[in-house]
């Protein structure tokens, strides 16, 4: 019985934690405000953190292993016969769902990590460029079979992509007049009508893009660094998320 109010009452601080961090930022959210939202007092966060960093990343670790899981887990739901742009859009929907149904668990990668120290960012950094390969090698999937434009620079599209579908932290509300399925669909048509090829034919990989559209394309540019969620000008990066 008492593990079990040991796992409660860390479980419920990270709740309050999370949600302190996407709502005011990581900066101005002291521990006591931690403590007195989860009803405790300040002190006892102490026995199951040494610091705020140290809640911290336990926030951000918790919410990259959701959306991680939400990703793996409708990869492995898909029928193998569904259309590689209908299958984009299930992925799509998927990290949307993860962003607003997860709560600030993963919605803090995108509004809170890069405010975080940067030895938290260290820590966070590993898993968060694994949930980005998945989505780089669903991309390298659609490619060599021919459903994208040759010479593209996946990297940079991902990053427009999972870009976009970030930004609607700032302004998409799920009880309104849209729904995620026609946000998904929305962010998927944007995305695939731009890349595909003319005839939406697929076909074999042409190999590597000659060494003057390598050129052109340049490297892919850095991600935008956000600040926390209370900042006027902050920019959005994936999850991460």
């Amino acid at each position: 019985m008492e593990h079990a109010d040991q796992v409660s009452g860390r479980e419920r601080i990270l709740e309050e934690a999370a949600a302190l961090f996407v709502r005011r930022g990581y900066r101005e959210t002291t521990l006591r405000d931690i403590a007195a939202a989860a009803g405790m007092k300040a002190g006892s966060i102490y026995y199951h953190f040494d610091a705020k960093d140290e809640l911290l990343a336990a926030v951000l670790e918790t919410g990259i292993e959701r959306i991680t899981g939400s990703f793996l887990e409708t990869a492995a739901a898909l029928p193998a016969e569904l259309a590689p742009r209908d299958r984009l859009r299930r992925h799509v929907h998927t990290h949307l769902a993860a962003l607003f149904e997860h709560g600030p668990f993963t919605t803090s990668h995108v509004t809170v990590f890069h405010a975080a120290p940067e030895a938290v960012r260290a820590l966070g950094t590993p898993s968060r460029d694994a949930y980005e390969r998945l989505w780089t090698n669903l991309l390298q999937e659609f490619a060599a079979a021919g459903h994208l434009r040759p010479g593209l620079d996946l990297g940079l599209q991902r990053i427009l992509l999972l870009g976009a579908a970030n930004s609607t932290l700032d302004w998409f509300d799920p009880s309104g007049g849209r729904t995620l399925e026609e946000l998904a669909t929305a962010l998927t048509d944007q995305f695939w009508f731009g890349v595909a090829e003319p005839d939406g034919a697929g076909r074999p990989a042409a190999g590597p893009a000659p060494r003057a559209a390598r050129r052109a394309g340049g490297a892919t540019p850095s991600q935008p660094r956000p600040t926390d969620r209370s900042a006027r000008s902050r920019t959005t990066k994936e999850p991460t998320p």
